[in-house]
């Protein structure tokens, strides 16, 4: 279906867009008599498309009707072709398969480099079948050396480490080769390591949250570089259907990091996490939206570099989705990932999206009542 947006939204029209081709949809920049709907907070708007949906007589919706909407597209079909029967999808009850490339099952740091060369270094690993990593960690299978990463301190750990080294060519090429990564990295003092193989997702993109043994309880942990300076704190917000809280105890932060089914933590300098057993979060509660925002004047998550997202089931358990966020510049608060309930099963998104203004205008766009 193609989607038209006119007029100001409450939600970023960028991050509204986004939702609606996560969903499938076909967001266009005009109304045809090819547009399903135009979504419009102003019935009477005198815009351009507004004009072109009654002449084609499209249909107009409000941004909350949309929103709802969102959650319960379904696939199409040719006109005039059958139908397929197709059986409903079954949960599992494990983490989705990693996805397959070269790079399938290895988790690669990146030194040296621009902010964007490093950027888009990262992405091509994902696109491989790969997950990127911020800082060395006991999981890291393999390094990728940019122009100066030779001289970045953790680089001189590799040997030490058993871990593999590469160049730019293996991700210019897309391959790499199988005599260059060992089945486990072993070295002196070091127990063995198996690379897991978690599902990596991409910006923007979606998946259906398994379903956790011994209760649906999950942690979601934001890690960045060990060498980032700025103060990075982890907000999130308990939204209804209407895309906004209830009330203060809606929104999670440093100073009331607990709510019912949900608490924040700090696990160090440059990690924290929150915690959600999403069978006990408030019965109004649709959607969790998990941001980021800056403490400190004049610093911009284009200082902190990448962010990577781990998503495991309890507390204590492997990561069974992970993303890497690193396209920001500017902005000072970044929307990471949200979690949204699709009839009766939750879904994760990882977002990516970000903002220049504070964490105060944030949580306005949220409903939150802000002192000023």
């Amino acid at each position: 279906m193609k989607v038209a947006l006119t007029g100001e939204t409450r939600i970023a029209r960028e991050e509204l867009a986004a939702r609606a081709e996560a969903a499938g949809l076909d967001v266009t920049s005009m109304v045809s008599n090819r547009t399903s709907v135009l979504v419009t907070n102003n019935a009477h708007a005198k815009t351009g498309k507004a004009r072109k949906a009654i002449e084609f007589g499209t249909p107009v919706i409000d941004e909350a009707r949309f929103a709802a909407l969102l959650e319960s597209v379904e696939p199409g079909h040719l006109k005039g072709a059958a139908v397929p029967e197709v059986a409903a999808p079954r949960r599992s009850t494990a983490p989705a398969r990693a996805k397959s490339g070269p790079l399938a099952g290895r988790r690669i740091l990146v030194l040296g480099g621009t902010h964007g060369e490093a950027a888009a270094a990262r992405s091509r690993i994902v696109e491989l079948g790969g997950s990127a990593a911020v800082n060395l960690s006991a999981t890291v299978t393999d390094l990728l050396l940019l122009a100066g990463g030779e001289s970045d301190r953790r680089a001189r750990k590799a040997d030490e480490l058993a871990l593999a080294v590469h160049g730019p060519d293996l991700i210019e090429q897309g391959a790499i080769a199988p005599a260059a990564i060992p089945a486990a990295s072993t070295a002196p003092g070091r127990a063995e390591i198996r690379p897991a193989e978690p599902t990596v997702l991409s910006r923007g993109q979606v998946i259906d949250v398994p379903i956790a043994e011994g209760g649906n309880t999950w942690t979601l942990r934001a890690t960045w570089s060990q060498l980032s300076a700025p103060t990075v704190d982890l907000v999130a917000f308990l939204l209804g259907s209407d895309e906004r809280v209830d009330d203060s105890d809606d929104f999670l932060f440093y100073n009331q990091p607990e709510s019912q089914g949900a608490k924040l933590s700090e696990d160090g300098p440059n990690e924290q996490s929150i915690t959600l057993v999403l069978d006990d979060l408030p019965e109004h509660c649709t959607r969790i939206v998990i941001a980021a925002s800056l403490d400190g004047a004049g610093l911009t998550f284009g200082d902190v570099g990448a962010i990577e997202l781990d998503f495991a089931a309890g507390t204590e358990s492997s990561t069974a989705i992970r993303s890497t966020l690193d396209a920001a510049t500017v902005e000072r608060t970044l929307l990471l990932a949200e979690l949204y309930l699709r009839g009766e099963d939750w879904r994760l998104r990882a977002v990516g999206q970000g903002y220049e203004t504070d964490l105060a205008e944030l949580a306005r766009r949220y409903g939150v009542d802000v002192d000023e």
